[in-house]
């Protein structure tokens, strides 16, 4: 649970492809306590200093946190968490890169950022990404790349 200095970004990952690929995958990213660990996926070093480790590895300062299976069919799962403050991100594109046959659509919401968005990474590449930032009042498309590849 989070206390009152904690920022929560709300994260939604849904996971595409063959069912028994994703039940492999379900089992790797879990720890005895949550649905996932992001150390399962990119362990942090013990002797790194956490939140600028965490940052530029995870996308995050933190674990995720009140992580759900909220549910699984025999061609999708869908996984909530939080996090802190930003949306994790490069764990995503990790688990694409080890899972490249899946497809992965993250999307995520941080009030207190003013950002909401969705990425789509598939064959361990980021395939589509959507932010919009918040002035308080609207909603704005911020940054859609051009990401395709030559």
């Amino acid at each position: 649970m989070y206390d009152e200095s904690d920022v929560v970004c709300a994260n939604t990952l849904v996971i595409k492809g063959d069912q028994n690929d994703i039940i492999k995958l379900l089992q790797i990213i879990r720890s005895a306590d949550a649905v996932i660990d992001f150390n399962k996926i990119i362990p942090c070093p013990s002797d790194a200093h956490h939140h600028d480790w965490n940052e530029r590895n995870w996308g995050c300062f933190d674990n995720a946190k009140n992580s759900r299976l909220d549910y699984l069919t025999n061609d999708k799962a869908t996984i909530s968490f939080d996090t802190h403050l930003s949306p994790s991100v490069l764990v995503t594109k990790k688990m694409s890169e080890m899972f490249s046959f899946l497809e992965f659509l993250h999307s995520y919401d941080s009030e207190i950022m003013s950002l909401r968005g969705r990425q789509v990474y598939y064959h361990g590449f980021l395939e589509y990404i959507e932010e919009f930032k918040s002035d308080g009042y609207y909603w704005e498309r911020s940054w859609i790349p051009d990401i395709s590849t030559d």
